[in-house]
């Protein structure tokens, strides 16, 4: 009975979702200065477009159509200055249970106005029904269609059973990273007990909807050459320029490689790594331009590269360096979004074990599993802690290591996860998993090992360390999630969830393409990394696809 009652309340979104995007329920002319399409248009002409988005304008207005619905909670958060977020709450009949998150962004992509048809913050509606404004497919769309499906589910007197939250996020078109990346990291979200989000995924040009279980990852890829400046009529191997363009080259074959591919229709654009020349840099700069008789010592490339949720970042970052920029063609590259995060707590610790401890670097595949004990001695009632390493190496061999400390000599509970942390820094020289969390069981069991007195007992923790412990890799946002896996959403029977949506599509009459990979990358990367199922979704259909794109239009028929 339970399992039903929830599987409708996601049915019954979803079908007012898919009704809203079709028609946008035809206005009566009683209805014309208040009606989910003069809605949308009024939330349309806020310019929430970037560098200046107004983004307290826009979180007003959203308010507003809340309240006008009734029975819907909402809260404003800021993890960033300036970057407000508007969380909403219909709050469920089992709130317990875990919640249904529907996430959509605020900000917006800048529009040249001089290239419009009409003027992109207009939101004028044509005669054939079309609304052209900029946000109107990406994705300001989708929150008015959450917003209106949910004002019908409450005109038709429907109560979820699961509570429904709709997370209307900042900075999405430049990182996410003032938003839904500490977003996820809040106790705010937390709290929320998310089970299953949508978020935002692209029109179809066809009759069938597009749904999208992952997001390619982003790179920034800079290559600077160097070479002997000199005369632009002299002739010599090795200039900057030259060795530049045998870097252009080589990337430029590898795109042919993937795009041989799609051509091919053997994957579609999203199913392989993506690779597009962005700018070029270089040469002499004058009043009027630039010194056309010199030749520069320094030119550099700059790349978009987008990599799918199954590539392996290590390999791509080895291929850079040895065929894209070999430094022994004077070439050398930047991965412009990888940063290295310090936490000062643990250099610390690490300045301190490195004059104890002998220094091992070694390459390691997998970090199987962390055992951490805690045991109380019998003489003097010290605390000792002892931290077990399960390794596996590419071989498949395994192995265990122990590693003994007294807790008072740590500072407390962050000391030993600091301890932990320098120990593995020092042993391996590589870090654990970017953006995994720390957590423990309340179980006891007995010791087993010679520093263990027969008869002691011990807690048992297992540890998983949050992003910020140690020094961290970051590519832009996360590439796995907490378990290391890749940041996919099952589209099979093994997830309730995609059942429960394809079902709701069915159920209509409408039809679903085969599940894509978005070609490019949203907030749901940050869901996914926590383990939540995501699925990109814009109920858009015969439409096409102007995202970023001059005149963004949105279709009604």
């Amino acid at each position: 009975m339970m399992a039903r009652a929830t599987s409708q309340c996601l049915l019954s979104l979803i079908y007012f979702t898919l009704l809203l995007s079709s028609s946008l329920l035809s206005a009566t002319h009683e209805e014309e200065n208040d009606n989910p399409i003069t809605r949308f248009q009024r939330y349309l002409q806020i310019n929430t477009a970037h560098p200046n988005p107004d983004y307290s304008s826009a979180i007003s207005y959203l308010i507003s159509q809340a309240d006008s619905i009734g029975g819907i909670l909402h809260k404003t958060l800021e993890f960033s200055p300036g970057k407000p977020l508007l969380l909403l709450t219909w709050p469920g009949s089992h709130s317990s249970l875990p919640s249904i998150l529907l996430n959509s962004h605020l900000d917006s992509v800048p529009a040249e106005s001089s290239k419009w048809t009409h003027p992109p913050f207009s939101a004028i509606r044509t005669s054939d029904g079309n609304i052209f404004a900029r946000g109107a497919q990406d994705d300001k769309c989708i929150a008015m269609q959450y917003l209106e499906a949910i004002r019908n589910l409450r005109s038709n007197g429907f109560v979820p059973v699961r509570s429904i939250h709709i997370s209307l996020v900042p900075d999405e078109e430049v990182g996410g990273f003032g938003g839904a990346a500490k977003f996820v990291e809040s106790e705010e979200f937390q709290a929320l007990n998310v089970g299953f989000a949508l978020d935002e995924g692209q029109a179809s040009v066809g009759d069938e909807f597009r749904v999208f279980y992952a997001d390619r990852i982003p790179w920034n890829l800079k290559i600077k050459a160097k070479g002997q400046p000199g005369h632009g009529s002299k002739l010599y191997d090795n200039s900057a320029m030259e060795n530049l363009m045998k870097s252009v080259e080589v990337v430029s074959k590898y795109r042919e490689s993937q795009f041989d591919v799609v051509k091919a229709g053997k994957a579609l654009n999203s199913e392989v790594v993506s690779v597009n020349p962005v700018y070029l840099k270089a040469g002499v700069p004058t009043q009027d331009g630039f010194a056309m008789n010199v030749q520069p010592s320094e030119a550099e490339a700059g790349f978009d590269l987008r990599l799918t949720p199954t590539t392996d970042p290590e390999e791509m970052k080895r291929r850079i360096a040895a065929e894209w920029a070999p430094s022994v063609r004077n070439v050398s590259f930047e991965l412009v979004s990888i940063n290295w995060v310090q936490t000062l707590e643990v250099l610390r610790y690490y300045s301190v074990f490195q004059g104890i401890f002998p220094i091992r670097p070694a390459l390691l595949c997998q970090l199987v599993s962390i055992n951490w004990y805690q045991i109380t001695s019998d003489p003097g009632g010290y605390i000792f802690s002892s931290a077990l390493f399960h390794l596996e190496d590419k071989a498949g061999l395994r192995q265990s290591l122990w590693f003994l400390g007294v807790q008072g000599c740590f500072g407390g509970t962050m000391g030993f996860y600091c301890f932990v942390w320098v120990l593995y820094m020092l042993y391996f020289g590589k870090c654990l998993r970017v953006n995994s969390q720390i957590f423990w069981s309340n179980r006891f069991t007995e010791m087993h090992g010679q520093s263990v007195k027969l008869g002691a007992t011990a807690v048992l923790i297992f540890l998983r360390f949050r992003s910020g412990m140690a020094f961290s890799i970051t590519e832009k946002g996360p590439i796995r999630d907490y378990l290391g896996r890749p940041l996919l959403t099952a589209t099979n029977d093994s997830n309730p969830w995609w059942l429960v949506f394809k079902q709701a599509i069915t159920s209509v009459g409408e039809k679903l393409s085969t599940p894509e990979i978005l070609p490019s990358t949203t907030d749901a990367r940050y869901l996914r990394q926590k383990g939540i199922p995501v699925l990109g979704f814009s109920p858009m259909r015969n439409t096409p696809i102007l995202l970023h794109d001059h005149n963004e239009v949105k279709q009604l028929f």
